[in-house]
């Protein structure tokens, strides 16, 4: 849990504490944001098979959970995750209106806008890097894109002007 409280907020709900990261709490959440605890779920499941169904069944339920609180947003990039890891909010005041929630939201966004912005350019050296790393060796596919084929000078010599190959990946 984040050490510095940035702001409180005194809702109907009881009091919201925003924190304020660090930045090797910064580093951490992002490095964090890749792991779930499907991997503690794993190690337990080789105990007995009904110790792994019941592993199973909450990993299951915690991915299930991750994954809304990733998709409910608050704006483009300020997830309910977001909200759980930036601020003291209980599943209780969960039960506050998005517009009760609005002002907690912005402060958590300005106390911590530097892990926002290392979130958005990990999230775009991702998206730039999947592709390459998916299409396989990524750098040959790139270069091979700007170079003609080994037939350009016979096709440039019949008076066609060749074109490099699309790149589909």
């Amino acid at each position: 849990m984040p050490t510095r409280i940035f702001q409180t907020f005194n809702t109907r709900l009881g009091d919201v504490h925003v924190y304020e990261l660090t930045l090797s709490e910064v580093r951490d959440r992002l490095r964090r944001l890749e792991v779930d605890e499907a991997k503690t779920a794993s190690s337990k499941a080789s105990k007995s098979k009904k110790i792994a169904q019941h592993v199973a069944e909450q990993a299951q339920a915690a991915l299930w959970d991750q994954a809304l609180d990733a998709l409910i947003r608050f704006d483009d990039d300020f997830t309910l995750r977001d909200l759980r890891d930036l601020t003291s909010i209980t599943d209780e005041q969960l039960d506050l209106s998005p517009s009760e929630l609005k002002e907690i939201v912005a402060c958590a966004r300005e106390a911590n806008g530097h892990f926002f912005n290392a979130r958005r350019a990990l999230d775009q050296l991702l998206a730039e890097s999947i592709p390459l790393l998916v299409g396989g060796s990524g750098i040959a596919n790139s270069s091979s894109a700007t170079s003609p084929p080994s037939s350009a000078p016979a096709t440039a010599a019949a008076g066609t002007t060749p074109t490099a190959p699309t790149n589909l990946h």
